[in-house]
């Protein structure tokens, strides 16, 4: 995965922002930005506060750019820029900033991978639908994988992709309510449980088609059934 520097760094410079951007120039950020919430980030992005978008900029960053860059073999920084300009064009300030820019990233991500298979036989079918593997994708994820869950780096891109960005979004640190998973995937909330019931299943199959030790691949299950029970238990509990 590409690095882009440290927070410091990335404070000094945006990466590559094209000049039209408010994140394209040298920004000298105050340190009272730190208090400020995303939201109302936002809010002073869209009234031309340049420090407010690079702040806002900052503080996701590196959640969206590995978002593409498990899954997609180029174009990252482009769809990380389409996805921040969607945010401030299109965003409700109703709705969690970082639960809008996963939603636009989701979209872009999907789009993307409509255009790269265009002339292909399965160009009109959904996306969500078809593994990385199937979509010629970065076969990788953003899990964290602990020596227990290291298989997983194998097995997820052999699902569904709307099936591992779910599983993704449930096991990330950043919890979410499955309400707010069911708006970013564009699935209706009351079908959650249902469909983390399917990933699973899906995922638990192609561990098992790993050529991996019987014991390993049960260590794996084991660890990503109390993962999963833990995560559910959390995003039902988000509300």
């Amino acid at each position: 995965m590409a690095s882009v520097g440290t927070l410091k760094a990335r404070r000094e410079r945006a990466p590559d922002a094209p000049e039209d951007d408010p994140m394209s120039e040298a920004v000298t950020i105050s340190p009272i930005l730190d208090d400020w919430s995303t939201r109302r980030l936002l809010v002073g992005w869209r009234e031309g506060q340049r420090a407010a978008g690079r702040e806002l900029f900052v503080r996701h960053y590196e959640k969206i750019y590995r978002f593409f860059d498990s899954k997609i073999k180029r174009n990252v920084q482009e769809l990380v820029e389409g996805t921040f300009r969607d945010c401030l064009e299109l965003a409700s300030t109703e709705v969690e900033v970082r639960v809008s820019l996963l939603t636009f990233a989701t979209h872009r991500l999907y789009d993307h991978f409509k255009f790269e298979h265009v002339l292909e036989s399965f160009a009109q079918t959904d996306p969500s639908q078809l593994s990385l593997q199937e979509l010629g994708g970065h076969p990788s994820t953003m899990i964290d994988t602990e020596p227990d869950l290291l298989l997983l780096r194998e097995a997820i891109p052999r699902i569904p992709l709307g099936e591992q960005l779910l599983l993704e979004l449930l096991l990330d640190d950043d919890s979410f309510s499955l309400a707010q998973l069911a708006r970013i995937l564009g699935l209706e909330a009351v079908t959650m449980d249902e469909r983390v019931g399917r990933a699973r299943a899906h995922l638990e199959r192609e561990l098992q088609r790993l050529d991996r030790d019987e014991p390993v691949i049960e260590a794996t299950r084991r660890t990503l059934s109390d993962k999963l029970l833990e995560a559910l238990q959390r995003a039902s509990a988000e509300g």
